[in-house]
């Protein structure tokens, strides 16, 4: 949690009360990667898989049986937005059946169901912006991915407090940036705060 202003953490702390291997940290730096925060308890972590959860997701309109899903290294979730928006729709499409489905390009709200040991051995990827893109680049280089056709509900807090629209221009003009033009991270995190 580095510092929602909805319920999402309410419902995060009700969803895991009953769940013993699960862990919260909350008001976390903004400036610390999801990915550093993820990785403080891996060694206390028993289970073959990890879900990485962050408030922004909620996970619990479904309980999943990992057991019944095909076998893979990781897992992704489709995701939907709320409150819901009709230019998120078609994000929500692409980002689902192009990105999700065709690349298995996923970021961190898709909810990262991921092999243990591959986590820990991804530490060297830590990284305070586009992390979740350069991580779900290495992997789909090096292990079998499943789209689960899931829902988990994304907060769009982020995208109506800054403009739908103008959000999701900023997100195309970052990628766009990062993947023809290779601008590094360092980089682009400057240009996406002084276009926020």
């Amino acid at each position: 949690n580095g510092g929602c202003t909805d319920n999402s953490f309410d419902l995060i702390k009700i969803f895991i009360q009953e769940r013993k291997n699960a862990f919260i940290y909350d008001n976390m730096s903004l400036k610390q990667s999801i990915l550093t925060t993820v990785l403080s308890p891996i060694n206390d972590i028993k289970e073959n898989y990890v879900l990485v959860h962050p408030v922004d997701i909620d996970c619990s309109s479904f309980i999943f049986d990992i057991a019944k899903f095909p076998y893979s290294e990781y897992y992704v979730f489709y995701k939907s937005y709320y409150p819901e928006r009709k230019i998120l729709k078609i994000q929500e499409f692409i980002l689902n059946k192009i990105r999700l489905n065709l690349f298995k390009s996923f970021v961190w709200t898709n909810g990262l169901l991921i092999r243990t040991d591959i986590l820990k051995d991804s530490a060297s990827l830590k990284n305070d912006f586009l992390e979740d893109v350069i991580l779900s680049d290495k992997l789909k280089q090096r292990y079998k991915c499943s789209v689960i056709r899931q829902y988990v509900k994304c907060s769009a807090r982020r995208y109506i407090t800054n403009g739908v629209t103008a959000h999701l221009i900023i997100n195309i003009i970052i990628m766009i940036l990062y993947r023809i033009f290779k601008v590094r991270p360092t980089y682009l995190k400057s240009i996406y705060y002084r276009l926020k």
